[in-house]
């Protein structure tokens, strides 16, 4: 059976690890900085950081599980659903580290804003 997939058999066990790693990260960062609104910096002016922090974490999740998806759905040889736009792991992948990011940029931005008062 020719395996004829867009990522290389190399390359998947490499997406899926960093994607499971990005996604463990992220749905912690989340835990904890919710903790963090609710309890220690419950009624904070800078509210608007922490929700940034908390959307893009959830993006960032949220892409590299669709990362995940892509490679098994290549792996087992199924076609796109779309024709014309076909997003592989590596854009996936591309997309969740951008928001994760600015996930832990708006969260840094928050815990600093919420220590210097």
């Amino acid at each position: 059976m020719a395996d004829n997939s867009v990522v290389p058999k190399e390359a998947r066990s490499l997406v899926i690890d960093v994607a499971k790693h990005l996604v463990t990260i992220t749905v912690a960062s989340i835990g904890f900085l919710g903790t963090m609104m609710f309890t220690t910096f419950k009624g904070t002016e800078f509210i608007t950081s922490a929700e940034v922090a908390l959307f893009s974490l959830l993006l960032c999740a949220v892409f590299s599980i669709l990362a995940e998806l892509s490679v098994v759905t290549d792996a087992l040889g199924s076609k796109p659903m779309f024709k014309t736009i076909v997003f592989g792991p590596k854009f996936l992948l591309t997309v969740a580290w951008t928001f994760f990011i600015i996930g832990i940029s708006s969260f840094v931005i928050f815990t600093w804003a919420n220590i210097n008062l």
